[in-house]
């Protein structure tokens, strides 16, 4: 078949000394690689500042309790008798009953790990950091801490739990808006008077979350007043025209492959089984493939 001749070859946009170096670092014991918290940034941190952080966290005796004795069949004893109990009293339906209960014979201890919140550092500490690249200085990082369930006990519970817990956060007053709609806001409020305190009112919201007054006054004041009308302008509506019918990696035969589909693609559109589905023009569309940042890190155990 014509898609034979091209099969996705590995081609490399590194060079072997550069691949090295990063095979190198994902397996240096040293250090450990994660996503940064609130962002998709790669952060590099000396394995003991890591652990350090974390056994500060795990010991504050307040969010958590060293316990002597781990026995996770007890614990998915305790779980099996709730959930049959709420089966009897219908509280749950059958199909919810199976989910929850999960029969596997493998399951594991849930563990702890930590995000890097660097956006949480002085900004005159990342400066510093910048402008003396070449020297390298400790600095404490703090950590989100998350607890994967991950196999364990309760993670089907909590996946139940949270279906129907979330939509009822997303209603809840005290959520924030992201960043940018909170300034759209600001930015249209429906008469002037008005713009001065609740910009005040937003500066105020965003201190208590623990973001710093010289940083938030710095960004709110490229905020200004504009008249409303000017703002709320109709815009067309246009129609959804992209029809995805195939997806997949990219790779350096992606040209050619969408050559061959296009040639193809009438015999699909006059089918008599898939035709009615694929009616449309032939839209393909790419993955993108992991970034350096994604090669690095390592699985999380």
């Amino acid at each position: 078949m014509e898609l034979s001749k091209y099969v996705p070859k590995t081609e490399f946009n590194l060079s072997l000394q550069e691949r090295n170096c990063l095979k190198n670092l994902k397996h240096d014991e040293n250090i450990i690689i994660h996503k940064a918290d609130k962002n998709n940034v790669t952060v590099i941190q000396n394995l003991s500042d890591y652990l350090e952080e974390g056994e500060k966290q795990l010991n504050d005796n307040i969010h958590y309790e060293q316990i002597q004795d781990i026995n996770l069949k007890n614990t998915q004893k305790k779980v099996y008798e709730i959930i049959y109990k709420m089966k009897e009293e219908n509280c749950i339906d059958e199909i919810s009953f199976k989910y929850i209960k999960n029969e596997q014979n493998y399951i594991k201890t849930p563990f702890a790990y930590f995000l890097p919140k660097i956006h949480k550092l002085d900004r005159e500490v990342l400066q510093n950091i910048e402008n003396e690249n070449n020297q390298i200085k400790t600095i404490n990082v703090p950590g989100r801490p998350i607890i994967s369930q991950c196999n364990g006990p309760l993670e089907r519970l909590g996946r139940y739990l949270d279906y129907f817990l979330l939509p009822l956060v997303k209603t809840q007053k005290h959520t924030f808006l992201i960043q940018a709609k909170a300034f759209a806001y600001l930015e249209t409020p429906t008469m002037k008077v008005n713009f001065k305190p609740e910009k005040n009112l937003f500066i105020e919201k965003l201190l208590i979350r623990g973001y710093k007054r010289k940083l938030v006054e710095q960004i709110l004041s490229k905020i200004k007043f504009q008249d409303r009308q000017i703002k709320l302008k109709k815009k067309n509506k246009v129609e959804n025209k992209y029809n995805v019918s195939f997806i997949t990696n990219y790779h350096p035969q992606a040209e050619k492959l969408q050559k061959v589909f296009r040639k193809y693609w009438h015999l699909i559109k006059t089918d008599s089984t898939i035709g009615a589905k694929f009616h449309k023009n032939l839209s393909i569309g790419f993955k993108r493939n992991r970034n350096i940042g994604e090669l690095v890190k390592r699985t999380i155990k």
